[in-house]
């Protein structure tokens, strides 16, 4: 799947509208923070359940983050602003080499923030990358 950064920004809209204090990693967190804080963990998750992307990890002194590639390559993390980013591709440098996060159990079996997550965005997220699977099939046929 090739995807544009336009269909970047609409996934990123639908992440957004799931992202809430239960499903974040920092509990009770401000407001004066990005409302992506404490939610790369679900999100990374999520797009590995729907899309099959990778997950990628990284952390030191006890600041893990984690954030998704494509078959094609590219790195995306949808919570990259928490980091100075732009909540669309990484910006997390300063974290180190990252490393591949293998899944172990299915997402709903799980982490009741990444079912939590799922629930409310999972239905929206799969409607989306099928539209985005016919915009690239009618693409390809042209």
């Amino acid at each position: 799947m090739t995807l544009k950064f336009e269909d970047l920004i609409l996934i990123r809209t639908v992440l957004e509208k799931g992202w809430n204090e239960g499903t974040s990693y920092l509990l009770g967190k401000n407001d004066a923070f990005p409302k992506s804080l404490g939610q790369c963990y679900v999100t990374a998750r999520a797009l590995h359940h729907v899309f099959g992307w990778e997950i990628l990890f990284n952390g030191q002194d006890g600041n893990n983050h984690y954030w998704n590639r494509l078959s094609c390559g590219l790195e995306v993390d949808f919570t990259s602003d928490q980091l100075g980013g732009d909540g669309v591709y990484p910006a997390h440098e300063m974290l180190g080499k990252p490393r591949s996060f293998k899944p172990l159990q299915d997402c709903k079996t799980i982490n009741p923030r990444l079912k939590l997550y799922l629930q409310q965005i999972e239905a929206p997220l799969r409607d989306l990358k099928e539209q985005l699977d016919g915009k690239q099939s009618a693409s390809v046929s042209e």
